[in-house]
């Protein structure tokens, strides 16, 4: 295929160049992007031949390669005999770097890359265009370099990708697409280079954080080295790795648990040609760079999420494309922890050498004082002023002026500072302030008038003198002043690296809910409020006379009503009633559901950078409805933890409607997430609503409604049960399984994970009180959904990992057999018994409701005598 590159200058286009060879584009996730030819000199061609130098643009017509335009940036020439030129030709937003920019921001917290990049781009040819959800970062010691550096500091600061598009340039969260391409590398396919290596794998990790601090001893450790998934006792990689500046159990652990992740499994990457993959028969699609592709290695038994890193193609040639795929971890929560760490320690360091300047430039100022006092205690000791005393004395004075207009400015920045909220401190600064300012300027007044007339009376070199004393008690204040409102801005800044803090856990959930109803149904319509009857199916179980409630299915509102005696099928001497009741309605004692609200265990960052680990908090037998009186149906109850790491529940009403989320907790604390309970129809947003939910007999339907408050990024973590919420909007759970089994039997469970769900990770621990979980023994399995009817024969996908109380290890792809228990997917005595195992466990729609996938575990007791019941704590999390 002939060349269609065009050579370009700014005047326009020069010629086209169907005499260039060896097109080759090379392009790299967030790096160099560029195409290289050859192009000869032969007859004809001087013109396009000369115009081949440096600045001028190669452009690609707009059906190949996008219309992308590259500016030459390098140009050789070969021997006489045999002229040609090797040209190398970079992305014209390369050309971004040409352009300086100026400004700098020392420290700037919370901030988004928008208003960062409309700065970057203003008065430049180029674009930008954001793509996806970037969470607030905290800037520190941006700019004055070029702007294309200035951009790539922002890359790296935000985790974002780039993609050029000529002038156009996109600020991505991740780059690229997961189309479900997938390679299945085995030995000798041609068409794969791999290339591992294990120099850096780690399966087993030792950890030492300050003073030679490990997490032996910490709950659930009794080593001072955790394990990966992949460990091998055969084959172990073990190693250590030390951080000095972590003196906390907790952080340790997670840094720990950081750093084996990304290295337990071996770095590999993969140089693939598609002309061979596809004469091997294994077809790929339209790949980009950045794109994901799963690599099954048969080889190595891993399965590895790659990316694609490098894309070599020759546009106009038959050569073949390469790709280069690496494997990569994702940033989870503990990452963002350890970074908001990592930024905690940079903006205290930042704040410290700020106030280390401030106090310098305080410090210079009152040198220069001291030192114009010495030299006119000199001065006036004779009485006489010469001239050269007199410049001298206006030297002093300028030195001083000089000081004092950068305090001045210090001043301003600390007095206008965003976090600079304390009014009194404010107010002392502001005083502080402008008495300096009276005192310098009745010192420079008194100086003058002294020296005015070239000779000094002991007046007025008591009035200098005093003047001097003056204005450096006034300085000592000003200090005084400044270092405070310093210690309280750098304090505030520190809280709020993190916004309010963070949270990694606390999973609400709502245990052992019950509800006692007394109620029955109108057999008669009451038509109108001085009705004295009310005809009901049974009144048994309510008492002979006193207060009972009403209301219609039909209706919004409760109606409480006397009476004075009953039938077995009416009640008698009724009044009080305000309401009509059609029919269907009923008439019931009104009881509120009661539960235990239970938050799990959490790590939390406080906003003072307290690290703290939380365990599980259960508040039991919390009234879970809103009084029937209520105006809207609903009720808050806000959990949070305090300043002094307690988790508290606390309630509150939501004013009809009126407000639509929970008050505020106290100062220092950080937000978990909040409950709605009751039984209204609308969620409050901010307007009345008296709509309430009866149902069709017309009995309040109680319900509660777990949620996390979006207006705060502490609770990005926080996770309801079921729930599409907080992070990723992926559904979690958390619960409890009473798992009971006769002697022979088998007993299959069901549990909701949410509609078109294709997998779920589980993790199954006892919960009987013993304080035992899956940091001791336990198990975390990842369960798939098999093809419909199994049409691919393949089966469901079913991988786990396990501990048991004998403290035997392993991992199991699906069901085994194994003497005594025969067939099972794991042992009893992975949660401390003798004879229940789980049997089999799968994904399939849920039998009470075939709209809704649930994952199904089956339990075997095999004993031919003993029951065994326990209870097992569920936690999952479904894709």
């Amino acid at each position: 295929m002939i060349s269609r590159l065009e050579l370009w200058d700014q005047a326009g286009r020069l010629a086209f160049l169907p005499a260039a060879s060896s097109v080759r584009i090379r392009e790299v996730l967030n790096g160099e992007y560029f195409v290289s030819f050859e192009h000869p000199k032969s007859p004809g061609s001087d013109e396009r031949y000369t115009g081949l130098i440096t600045d001028n643009e190669i452009r690609f017509p707009s059906d190949i390669e996008g219309g992308q335009r590259f500016v030459i940036k390098h140009e050789s020439g070969g021997r006489k005999d045999k002229v040609k030129k090797n040209l190398e030709a970079h992305h014209i937003a390369i050309t971004f770097g040409q352009y300086f920019f100026d400004s700098y921001i020392d420290f700037a917290a919370a901030q988004l890359p928008g208003p960062l990049l409309t700065q970057l781009f203003a008065g430049t040819p180029f674009n930008y265009t954001v793509n996806g959800v970037f969470s607030p970062q905290d800037i520190f010691d941006w700019g004055e370099k070029s702007r294309l550096a200035c951009l790539y500091d922002l890359c790296e600061v935000f985790g974002a990708e780039l993609t050029f598009n000529n002038q156009s340039i996109t600020f991505s969260t991740r780059r690229g697409a997961d189309n479900g391409e997938q390679i299945r590398y085995r030995k000798n396919l041609k068409g794969i280079e791999r290339t591992v290596h294990t120099m850096d794998r780690v399966t087993r990790l030792y950890g030492y954080g300050k003073d030679g601090l490990t997490i032996e001893g910490m709950s659930g450790h009794a080593t001072k080295y955790i394990d990966s998934s992949y460990y091998d006792s055969q084959r172990p990689y073990e190693a250590k790795q030390e951080w000095p500046d972590i003196d906390d159990q907790g952080r340790l652990l997670a840094a720990m648990q950081k750093y084996l992740s990304e290295n337990e499994l071996p770095k590999v990457s993969y140089e693939v040609d598609l002309v061979d993959l596809f004469k091997a028969g294994i077809a790929v699609g339209f790949i980009g760079v950045g794109d994901t592709v799963r690599v099954i290695d048969e080889e190595l038994g891993f399965d590895f999420n790659t990316r694609v890193l490098e894309y070599e193609r020759y546009p106009f040639e038959p050569q073949h494309p390469r790709l280069v795929l690496g494997n990569f971890q994702d940033r989870g929560m503990s990452d963002y922890m350890l970074t908001y760490r990592r930024k905690q320690r940079e903006i205290e360091a930042t704040l410290s050498r700020r106030a280390a300047e401030l106090d310098l430039q305080q410090a210079q100022l009152a040198q220069a004082q001291t030192d114009l006092s010495n030299y006119i205690d000199g001065a006036f000791k004779d009485g006489v002023i010469t001239i050269a005393e007199a410049q001298a004395i206006a030297e002093h004075k300028l030195q001083l002026a000089n000081e004092r207009a950068d305090v001045d400015a210090e001043y301003a920045n600390v007095y206008n500072n965003t976090y600079f909220t304390n009014a009194t401190l404010k107010s002392a600064l502001g005083s502080g302030k402008t008495n300096y300012d009276t005192a310098y300027t009745a010192l420079i007044s008194a100086i003058d008038t002294a020296i005015a007339d070239s000779s000094i009376t002991s007046t007025e070199r008591n009035n200098v003198t005093a003047k001097f004393t003056d204005l450096n008690g006034k300085l000592a204040l000003l200090r005084q002043a400044l270092q405070n409102s310093w210690a309280f801005i750098s304090q505030t800044a520190v809280d709020k690296v993190a916004g309010q803090g963070i949270v990694s856990g606390g999973i609400i959930s709502i245990q052992n809910r019950t509800q006692t109803v007394i109620k029955t149904t109108l057999t008669q319509a009451v038509t109108g409020t001085a009705a004295t009857v009310i005809n009901v199916a049974s009144t048994a179980s309510f008492d002979a006379s006193g207060i009972a409630y009403a209301s219609s299915a039909s209706g919004s509102d409760i109606t409480d009503f006397n009476y004075t005696g009953k039938t077995a099928t009416s009640f008698t001497g009724v009044s009080g009633l305000d309401v009509t009741l059609p029919l269907p309605a009923s008439a019931y004692l009104f009881s509120r559901p009661q539960g235990d609200i239970v938050v799990s265990a959490m790590e939390v960052i406080m906003p003072d950078g307290k690290y703290l680990t939380i365990p599980e908090t259960r508040f039991a037998a919390q009234i879970l409805g809103a009084g029937f009186s209520d105006f809207d149906g609903w009720e808050f109850r806000y959990l949070y933890v305090d300043s002094g790491g307690v988790v508290r529940l606390t309630n509150a009403g939501t004013s009809g409607g009126w407000t639509a989320y929970p008050p505020n907790p106290p100062t220092g604390s950080i937000r978990i997430g909040y409950i709605l309970i009751g039984f209204g129809k609308e969620d409050p947003d901010g307007g009345l609503n008296s709509s309430k939910d009866f149902g069709t007999d017309g009995f309040p339907v109680f319900k509660e409604k777990i949620y996390h408050d979006v207006r705060y990024r502490d609770e990005r973590a926080i996770r309801a049960v079921a729930g599409d919420i907080a992070y990723g909007g992926v559904p979690y759970g958390a619960q409890t399984l009473a798992v009971s089994a006769a002697a022979g039997t088998y007993q299959t469970y069901y549990v909701q994970i949410g509609a078109g769900r294709r997998s779920v990770n589980l993790s199954l621990s006892l919960d009987d009180g013993s304080g035992y979980d899956n940091y001791t023994y336990g198990a975390q399995l990842t369960v798939g959904r098999k093809a419909a009817n199994n049409a691919d024969g393949l089966g469901r996908s079913l991988w786990a990992t396990y501990v048991d109380v004998d403290n035997v290890r392993g991992h199991v792809n699906g069901q085994r057999n194994l003497s005594p228990y025969g067939v099972h997917v794991l042992s009893p005595r992975v949660w401390n018994k003798t004879y229940t195992m789980l049997f089999d466990v799968d994904l399939t729609p849920d039998p009470n409701n075939g709209g809704v996938i649930a994952f199904k575990l089956t339990f075997r007791n095999y004993s031919g005598s003993v029951s065994e019941s326990f209870n097992l704590k569920l936690n999952w999390h479904a894709l």
